[in-house]
């Protein structure tokens, strides 16, 4: 394992340890509440143009539920990782699975300012 990802690597060893939980939460918290704007968006959308986003309603459904669930398996890591010495091989796969774990909340992020950002347009009225 490298090096950069092990505890040996202060900054890293003191986020993981520290600060990414917050961070984490942080993200949560913000992207939560997009969430369910834009789910609302969506229901909006439906009712006024009679059509039916059922795959994206879900995506964005999916997408809140897993940052719970990725928030619990931080949770788990981070606590683990605090209760005993592993050794290095132990504490470098932590960091590395805390790290992915970080990068799927920004995709999630991204995904969400993807699908809020699209130019959802009610069809053309026929007179």
């Amino acid at each position: 394992f490298p090096r950069a990802l092990s505890d040996e690597n202060k900054f890293l060893d003191d986020f993981i340890s520290g600060d990414y939980l917050s961070t984490l939460g942080f993200i949560i918290a913000l992207t939560e509440a997009s969430a369910v704007n834009i789910y609302a968006k969506m229901s909006d959308f439906e009712s006024r143009s009679n059509r039916k986003l059922f795959g994206s309603k879900r995506a964005v459904r999916r997408s809140a539920f897993s940052l719970i669930w990725i928030f619990g398996v931080a949770l788990a890591i981070v606590t683990a990782k605090n209760s005993a010495d592993f050794g290095f091989v132990w504490q470098t796969a932590f960091n590395i699975v805390a790290i992915l774990l970080l990068y799927f909340n920004l995709s999630v992020i991204y995904d969400l300012t993807k699908v809020s950002l699209k130019d959802w347009q009610l069809p053309k009225s026929s007179s």
